[in-house]
């Protein structure tokens, strides 16, 4: 519930005190950090599949630490992914800012299509790193010119253009991968070149350095990026996976307001991951969550065997056995 649906720790330890569990606050959260150290080679282990993906959705949002005198901003990564094998896999991940630097110690290491919103750090890691392809995100594009509506009725005809280029494209979602490429070449291409004729026409008309012509810079300098769809039926036309992954972060900034230190943000985005990535993967979060600590604990099963998209391949573990000082115990609920 901590992490699932942004429960503050107070109203946790709140409902345990009236179960008959009194449980203090820092107990928890020593409990958590805990857990996310214990699992985090499971994380790595996430990371190394989401390096082998075909593409990956990258998006981050700066979440507040608590400071001596002021609160720290730091930056939270998601990287989101269909992994070799099936399945999927979200990473949650922190650095100190969003740099060059971060950026490639983030994604230096993947390889394949990298589907991002257009920012600077991504420039040199591009450079750096020639095996990521960037794929441009349109849901980006409409926004921008969205922001304008009721300040230049100009952005209206390139709303229109962008909304008819998701609507024929939807028609092709059920197709195989293939089938999609050839149907977005025969039907969703001609939107495209509609769309790129009115960049052209409108940035040769528009001679100020206005908003608008803002917005019509960034799709032309974008624009190999947001064409590149085109190349396989599986990439998207948007990063709006990634972007939903920071809804819950929405809440816990209204509940929480911070975390209270690097290391308990650390942690629990160890678990975040895990838990997003069981929810993507039609997992009950809390039953992989007691097994694979048994595991853990218990065995010498590999990593890689044990995050959300490879979990149901294991054989299941035997019932656990109750004891107590020395003599055999029902287990609860048996009498």
């Amino acid at each position: 519930d901590r992490l699932r649906y942004q429960m503050t720790l107070y109203r946790i330890a709140r409902s345990f005190g009236e179960l008959g569990c009194p449980l203090s606050r820092s107990t928890l959260a020593n409990w958590m950090i805990w857990l996310g150290k214990l699992l985090t080679p499971l994380a790595r282990a996430q990371e190394e599949e989401l390096q082998k993906a075909f593409k990956r959705h990258v998006d981050d949002t700066v979440v507040r630490v608590l400071a001596p005198e002021v609160c720290d901003e730091v930056r939270v990564w998601v990287v989101i992914a269909a992994v070799p094998g099936g399945g999927e896999e979200i990473l949650f991940r922190y650095t100190e800012a969003r740099t060059s630097e971060t950026a490639f110690a983030v994604l230096g290491r993947h390889e394949g299509y990298l589907q991002v919103d257009a920012c600077n750090a991504y420039d040199d890691l591009y450079q750096r790193n020639n095996k990521l392809i960037e794929v441009g995100c349109w849901s980006h594009v409409f926004r921008k010119f969205e922001d304008l509506v009721g300040v230049d009725n100009r952005v209206k005809p390139m709303l229109r253009l962008i909304r008819g280029l998701y609507a024929t494209d939807s028609y092709g979602k059920n197709l195989s991968a293939e089938e999609r490429r050839i149907f977005r070449l025969l039907a969703v291409k001609p939107w495209l070149q509609r769309i790129g004729n009115w960049v052209t026409e409108q940035r040769q008309a528009e001679v100020l350095e206005s908003s608008f012509k803002k917005a019509l810079n960034y799709v032309s300098n974008q624009w190999a990026a947001l064409k590149r769809f085109l190349e396989d039926g599986r990439l998207s036309l948007d990063n709006n996976i990634s972007e939903a992954e920071f809804h819950v972060f929405g809440v816990g900034r209204r509940n929480y307001l911070f975390w209270g230190s690097r290391e308990g943000l650390a942690s629990n985005l160890v678990l975040m991951g895990l838990i997003r990535s069981c929810v993507a993967n039609k997992i009950d979060p809390y039953s992989y969550l007691v097994d694979v600590i048994r595991r853990v604990a218990t065995t010498q099963s590999p990593a890689r065997l044990l995050i959300p998209s490879r979990w149901r391949e294991l054989p299941p573990l035997p019932a656990p056995t109750y004891a107590a000082a020395g003599c055999a115990a029902a287990a609860p609920g048996t009498g």
